[in-house]
């Protein structure tokens, strides 16, 4: 019966709705994970610029500096910046290659799962109107086989 076709498909689609909800969930934790290595990555770049901003404002010592001890404090400051400009790149790279691909998963997954669900409210409703339209075929029938017999409608 057709109603039996709808049902199969209702499951059918109930099941790919859970397969999308299953790739929602992993995909929310991909993005997830993701900006919890952005974050640790911040947190690197933000102290890489704290250290160079002590070390500069630290100055230059009072009174006569050896040449030696300059250049080390150039050289120390030279690497400290180093160091922000590869906390930065680093932290660039990941939001690039990591984060925004992890977004884009998502919110596909998430477009995915919602089609899913609509496909099955559809399929869902249109069962039940099957459903409701064998119930009353039945009922018609039932009363056309009363009149049939001769007996009067509700069974009196």
């Amino acid at each position: 019966m057709f109603t039996d076709r709808l049902k199969t498909l209702v499951a059918y689609k109930r099941q790919v709705e859970d397969g999308a909800a299953q790739a929602l969930g992993l995909a929310t934790a991909a993005r997830m994970r993701a900006e919890g290595a952005e974050a640790s990555l911040v947190d690197a770049l933000g102290k890489a610029q704290a250290a160079l901003t002590a070390q500069r404002s630290s100055g230059v010592p009072e009174g006569p500096e050896r040449a030696v001890d300059g250049a080390g404090r150039q050289r120390f400051a030279a690497r400290l910046a180093d160091r922000v400009r590869a906390c930065a790149q680093r932290l660039a790279n990941h939001r690039q290659a990591v984060v925004e691909p992890a977004l884009r998963a998502e919110e596909d997954a998430r477009d995915r799962h919602l089609a899913a669900c609509q496909d099955r409210e559809a399929i869902e409703k249109h069962w039940e109107e099957q459903r409701a339209a064998a119930a009353k075929q039945t009922e018609r029938k039932q009363e056309a086989a009363q009149d049939d017999r001769g007996t009067p409608r509700g069974g009196k």
